[in-house]
C-alpha cells in the first residue's frame, strides 16, 4: 500500500460531495424509548377487553414476565362471510393484496427496525411499543 498523495487529499477536502452519496432518510420505525414496561400490581394474567363495539373488540395484555417494550397488533377477520362465496373469498384475497401493496414503501424500513407484517385470516404487526413507533405501526397496519 502507498500513502495518499497530498494532491489527492487536497482534492478530497475541496471537491464538492456528490449528493447521491448522502445518508438515507430517518427511519420512523426505530424507537427512541427502550424503557421497560411498568406492570400493574397485581400483574394481569389474562388479556383485558378494553374496547367492545359492534364488529370490533380490542384486547390488551402487558408482558409482566420480561416487561418487554414491544407490541403486537393483531387484526382478526373472524367472520363466516369470507367462506360463503367465491366472490367473498376473492374479495378478501384482494384486500390482503391491497394491504401488502399499501405497505410496500414502509416494509423495508420497518423490517430494519425489527417489525414484521403477516397477512392472512389475521393481519399482524410486531414491533416496539414506544409511542412514536406505535403511531407508525398503526400506519403500517
Amino acid at each position: 500500500t502507498e500513502p495518499f498523495s497530498k494532491a489527492r487529499i487536497q482534492r478530497w477536502e475541496t471537491d464538492p460531495i456528490d449528493p447521491a452519496l448522502g445518508l438515507p432518510a430517518k427511519n420512523p420505525f426505530i424507537p427512541s424509548d427502550f424503557s421497560l414496561v411498568s406492570v400493574p400490581d397485581p400483574a394481569p394474567t389474562k388479556p383485558e377487553l378494553i374496547l367492545n363495539e359492534p364488529g370490533v373488540k380490542l384486547w390488551w395484555l402487558v408482558d409482566s414476565e420480561f416487561r418487554d417494550p414491544r407490541l403486537s397488533l393483531r387484526c382478526s377477520f373472524l367472520t363466516s362471510l369470507v367462506k360463503k362465496s367465491v366472490h367473498n373469498r376473492v374479495a378478501f384475497g384482494l384486500l390482503r393484496s391491497l394491504i401488502y401493496d399499501s405497505t410496500a414503501g414502509l416494509d423495508y424500513d420497518a423490517s430494519l427496525a425489527g417489525y414484521s407484517l403477516f397477512a392472512g385470516e389475521e393481519i399482524e404487526v410486531n414491533g416496539y411499543s414506544d409511542e412514536q413507533t406505535f403511531r407508525h405501526s398503526v400506519q403500517f397496519l
